[in-house]
């Protein structure tokens, strides 16, 4: 009696212990949710989107391989260069997408600048020419700004753009040798800007600040005998700035954070620090936490409790796949962070899925796809994500736009 009382409670403990990890599993997988997905074959011109943006119209639009698409819930209309019509787009790839103030969208890709009025549906093509001083200054464009007097700035591979709207030319800003006030390497990578009224440039050999109203710049190169005013490389990356007034600096080997009150750099080191993992390379959360994925063995939290004074890997948190525990982030390599509207963080990459992370108990949720189920995600690569103003996702693969509501069940 005694021992069948003892099996009992033994095959009681093994079916709650059973179940207990197939609840974990159920949720770790995540709800139901139904991938709509959008091909070629729907009218989309390139499965590979390199950018995406919903205009002021509600329109939404994906820069791609193959030209330019606005989809208005229904249908797709595609713009590509048409030597035979001037008011067509320049690129073919597009890889920039930009609205400005006024409603204009701007488009850069690798042979110039495309200034596109989504009401007349008319292109104007800016590129470089060498018969015109005054046009765009490089044929590639690396970045689009609108400063607070509404003046555009253009970064490209070969310098700065100032472009006046009135006239329509372009004043350049590049690299002369004589001026120590001028940029410092004329292949800028990425721009932004700040709150203080300074562009900050990227480029292959230096960070420069640009200040607006002087229009001088200021440059930042590794320095050994000043280490607070040095960098742990030339090469720039991707330049990220958050509430706190940090500018997060991706070099070709680490990461440095630049306080822009006291201009002082901290480096700090990343474990299997990767720079390449696209653009998204940085998020600040409505809490005020700074997550990257610049390693290729997790996804990297800054706790914003700690200040930027001491380079100490410990003050990161490592989410980090792990096999045996179904509610770990799934993953090491990662292209895309994105928080949405509901404040729910969202992580993707190559074979993750969809990684969705619950602030609360410090699990993930995934989403992933399942070869039974022609409504799952796609495939478990993915390389963007996008959350329109109706709260719906686009997710991108090298194959199939996804489309779903994270909150609609089937």
């Amino acid at each position: 009696m005694i021992k069948r009382t003892l099996l009992s409670k033994i095959a009681l403990v093994i079916m709650l212990f059973y179940f207990m990890n197939l609840s974990i599993l159920v949720q770790a997988q995540g709800p139901e949710v139904k991938f709509d997905h959008v091909t070629i074959e729907d009218g989309l011109s390139h499965s590979f989107v390199r950018d995406i943006l919903q205009n002021w119209q509600g329109f939404m639009w994906f820069g791609t391989n193959e030209g330019l698409n606005r989809y208005d819930g229904y249908s797709f209309k595609v713009y590509k260069p048409d030597p035979n019509n001037p008011n067509s787009p320049g690129n073919i790839l597009m890889e920039t997408i930009y609205e400005d103030s006024k409603g204009i969208l701007w488009l850069g890709g690798p042979v110039g600048l495309d200034r596109l009025d989504p009401i007349t549906e008319q292109f104007t093509r800016y590129q470089p020419d060498p018969n015109k001083p005054d046009s765009l200054s490089g044929n590639s464009v690396t970045g689009i700004v609108e400063d607070a007097q509404g003046i555009l700035w253009v970064a490209t591979n070969k310098g700065l753009n100032k472009f006046d709207s009135q006239t329509k030319r372009f004043t350049h800003y590049q690299h002369d040798p004589n001026d120590l006030n001028s940029l410092s390497n004329d292949e800028i990578i990425t721009m932004l800007a700040d709150k203080q009224g300074n562009l900050w440039l990227g480029t292959k050999n230096g960070l420069n600040k640009f200040n607006l109203k002087s229009e001088k710049f200021t440059c930042y190169l590794p320095n050994p005998a000043d280490p607070k005013k040095s960098l742990s490389h030339e090469s720039i990356r991707n330049l990220s700035i958050d509430k706190k007034d940090i500018l997060w600096v991706v070099t070709k080997s680490g990461l440095d954070t630049f306080n822009l009150t006291n201009e002082t750099i901290t480096p700090y080191p990343v474990e299997g620090f990767y720079p390449e993992n696209g653009r998204k390379a940085f998020l600040e959360d409505g809490t005020g936490a700074t997550w990257n994925n610049l390693s290729t063995v997790g996804l990297s939290k800054y706790d914003p409790v700690q200040d930027y004074t001491t380079p100490k890997t410990e003050t990161f948190t490592r989410y980090i796949s792990n096999p045996d525990d179904p509610t770990s982030i799934k993953g090491n390599a990662f292209f895309a962070i994105m928080e949405d509207q509901a404040d729910n963080l969202w992580v993707s990459g190559w074979d993750t899925g969809l990684n969705k992370f619950d602030r609360k108990t410090e699990t993930f949720t995934h989403y992933l796809h399942d070869p039974k189920a022609p409504n799952s995600l796609s495939t478990n690569t993915v390389w963007y994500m996008y959350e329109d103003s109706q709260g719906t996702f686009w997710v991108g693969s090298t194959e199939i736009l996804n489309i779903f509501d994270p909150n609609c069940r089937w």
